[in-house]
């Protein structure tokens, strides 16, 4: 049951902000973030072509890869590139099945990663992040697992997915959870399991 008056009071409210909105005194923030039951809705206000533009540089800042030359510069199957905090770039190679860091000018520093399904190794790698602390995730999609990586290439932990085959890909990296993990971990080699 609604108080007298209350409905008025609403009715007037929308249209003093639609009033507001008309004549340009109160404009809407270009970007609106609300919760509808537990989904994070964005609503963008600005017309597209009221956007800024973007370009390109017409140079790349670095430039990685050859079609002949050194078998570390030639890629197949690139599934994805992470950028480290000291500038590194760490991309994931799928034909070879193996993650390769080069420095920020894109001189090779190392790789690591192999085919196979050992713990160091990739069944179908497809997805790469960087995290805190500059280790990386590498995501194996015929294997259902996760695996973490140093820096420096050392695997410190790998972890059985209980997902769907496709559902780790579209998961930005803030909401990566590990109650969407098994509880199994191979550390440094040494397969340990909470039976």
């Amino acid at each position: 049951m609604s108080r007298p008056g209350s409905r008025s009071a609403s009715i007037a409210a929308c249209l003093v902000g639609f009033a507001c909105r008309q004549t340009g005194e109160a404009p809407l923030e270009p970007v609106t973030i609300r919760d509808g039951a537990g989904v994070r809705i964005v609503e963008n206000h600005v017309a597209i072509d009221e956007l800024p533009e973007w370009r390109l540089t017409a140079e790349p800042r670095v430039r990685i890869g050859t079609l002949d030359g050194a078998p570390e510069y030639q890629f197949f199957g690139i599934a994805a590139a992470a950028r480290l905090s000291d500038g590194r770039l760490a991309v994931l190679n799928s034909g070879t099945s193996e993650v390769r860091m080069f420095d920020p000018p894109g001189r090779f520093l190392l790789s690591f990663g192999s085919e196979g399904e050992g713990p160091e190794e990739f069944e179908a790698a497809a997805g790469l992040w960087s995290l805190a602390g500059d280790s990386l995730l590498v995501y194996d999609d015929r294997g259902q697992r996760l695996s973490s990586w140093t820096r420096d290439g050392e695997c410190e932990r790998l972890r059985i997915l209980e997902l769907e085959a496709d559902a780790i890909l579209g998961v930005e990296r803030d909401e990566l959870d590990v109650e969407h993990f098994v509880d199994y971990e191979i550390l440094r080699g040494q397969a340990s399991g909470a039976g």
